[in-house]
């Protein structure tokens, strides 16, 4: 069986490396989006991922405003 890996188009969640690659922020921003409750997570365990199609759509309505992290 021939594994092969997905590529971004495939994907349907982002990991938290994804996000934080995706956003330009370091792990204590990333860890502060991940548990603000306007920004869409699942989290398993220790991992949270991120519905690609509901990212996309928190980043439409986030685009010309922004996210207040204190």
């Amino acid at each position: 069986m021939l594994l092969t890996q997905k590529s971004e188009d495939d994907k349907k969640f982002y990991t938290s490396k994804d996000i934080q690659s995706i956003m330009g922020c370091g792990r204590t921003k990333l860890y502060e989006l991940l548990t603000n409750e306007t920004f869409p997570t699942i989290k398993i365990g220790r991992q949270f991922y991120v519905p690609k199609a509901q990212f996309d759509k928190w980043v439409e309505r986030n685009l010309y405003g922004s996210v207040i992290l204190n």
